[in-house]
């Protein structure tokens, strides 16, 4: 319970911090993964390894997304601390939460930018559209949002699960 409200805290920080400055601090992250490690360590003792493969593997498959520039890296951090508080299957759910809601974020903040229509076109020009669709008729620059909003509801909707 005591790792669940401190995870709440640091999360609610890096909403507030990622919404002001569309930044996450690294050591907000570093320090919600150290405190997770440290936590486990005491309450599960040799279980600890099974939270540290749940943030590992995070990891790795967050990765991807910040390669191919769906998340930022910050983002990609908060998540892999925020998964050390699972376990398998949970942080499974984890992850399929902050894909689905992610994506529905961010159908919303698209259409919201550019119109019903960019995401309708998508359907027929995909290759064409898409390049477009991510970046802002400003100087192209990419739409983005606070991630760490679809972050925090998604944990929190992962722990009551």
């Amino acid at each position: 319970m005591f790792l669940y409200i401190i995870t709440s805290a640091f999360l609610l920080l890096a909403v507030i911090i990622d919404i002001r400055t569309r930044r996450i601090p690294n050591p907000l992250a570093l320090s919600l993964l150290i405190i997770s490690i440290i936590s486990h360590s005491i309450t599960v003792g040799a279980g600890v390894f099974e939270y540290l493969l749940s943030s590992i593997i995070t990891l790795f498959v967050f990765f991807i997304m910040y390669v191919i520039r769906f998340l930022g890296a910050g983002d990609v951090k908060l998540i892999t601390a925020a998964a050390a508080t699972f376990t398998f299957p949970a942080t499974y759910t984890f992850w399929f939460l902050i894909l689905g809601i992610g994506c529905l974020f961010s159908i919303i903040h698209v259409i919201k930018a550019r119109g019903i229509r960019s995401v309708l076109f998508l359907s027929v020009t995909p290759f064409q559209t898409a390049k477009r669709m991510i970046t802002s008729k400003e100087e192209d620059e990419p739409l983005s949002f606070p991630f760490s909003i679809v972050i925090a509801f998604s944990w929190m909707v992962t722990i009551y699960v």
